[in-house]
């Protein structure tokens, strides 16, 4: 691995975040949660989930359902289709297009004015985009330092004050300051056969952050650990296994929350079909467990 960059300073800021705090305990949450299921992953213990919303209105509608049930959220609100030029869209297909900042902000403008900011308690984080420095997501091109700090700084002017985030999948060295409030990486079968266990992992990817953190301190980092099984998944994991990695990441300081991913996915064994079989007992009391020493951790 080579010489870290020298940490770029953040954009000059036309508006900022704000942040999480930092007292309290961890957040535990999951991933792909419907609207519909909001009540049931709640009475489990989770503090906070992810959705994408399908328009505004769902934006909003998910909002207020989250909130009636004391969850947190965070939220993505563009397909990734709409962070390219349309014309290289219809042309090559979205994979085969570089992001477009300006697709982007024309994009988000249909959530200007809405005022989602009063749903600061529930609206933890604005998803921006997943994986931005993958090429293979962005026509062979990664998503830019440059664009990232631009992306949030237009989350920041239509939304009002609410955290950005990225799932970087894995967080490069190069990543720099400024371009998100959270940053996310996954821990799956594919990264533990690259790795060997979740503490090496995250001594990688905490390793890779420090450059970031230090031009940024209260940038937060969070961990997707896996929840699923069937197919290339693999067996869906124990109890055991799931809470010894959870436990894992919760106990290791600079990591400040995680999701298990995912809640709800077709034709795979996802999270909920399992809280909801034979072995749900189980795995109710796993993610209690869980819940409890994550909580007692300090952010």
């Amino acid at each position: 691995m080579g010489a870290s960059p020298s940490p770029t300073p953040q954009a000059q800021a036309t508006a900022t975040a704000t942040r999480p705090p930092t007292e309290g305990g961890k957040l535990v949450g999951v991933w792909g949660v419907p609207p519909n299921d909001l009540a049931e992953v709640a009475s489990y213990g989770f503090d906070i989930v992810f959705y994408a919303a399908h328009n505004p209105n769902d934006a909003i509608a998910y909002l207020e359902a989250a909130r009636q049930e004391g969850l947190k959220v965070v939220l993505n609100l563009l397909p990734a289709e709409a962070m390219v030029n349309p014309d290289c869209y219809a042309e090559k297909g979205r994979r085969a297009c570089p992001f477009d900042l300006d697709a982007f902000t024309a994009a988000l403008e249909a959530y200007r004015g809405l005022g989602l900011d009063a749903y600061a308690d529930t609206f933890y984080a604005h998803m921006l985009m997943d994986e931005p420095f993958d090429p293979t997501n962005w026509g062979g091109t990664p998503i830019s330092a440059e664009e990232l700090r631009a992306a949030t700084q237009r989350s920041y002017e239509v939304l009002g004050p609410i955290p950005t985030a990225i799932n970087a999948g894995y967080v490069p060295p190069i990543i720099e300051p400024g371009v998100a409030d959270i940053v996310m990486s996954t821990f799956y079968l594919n990264k533990e056969r690259s790795f060997g266990d979740v503490t090496t992992y995250l001594q990688d990817q905490l390793a890779n952050l420090q450059p970031a953190r230090a031009g940024d301190p209260d940038m937060r980092y969070m961990l997707l650990l896996q929840a699923i099984g069937g197919g290339a998944f693999g067996p869906f994991p124990s109890p055991e296994e799931m809470q010894a990695k959870a436990t894992r990441a919760c106990e290791t300081p600079g990591v400040n929350g995680l999701f298990w991913w995912t809640w709800s996915k077709p034709q795979a064994i996802d999270f909920a079909s399992i809280m909801r079989g034979p072995e749900g007992d189980a795995y109710r009391a796993m993610v209690a467990n869980v819940v409890a020493i994550c909580h007692a951790q300090s952010k």
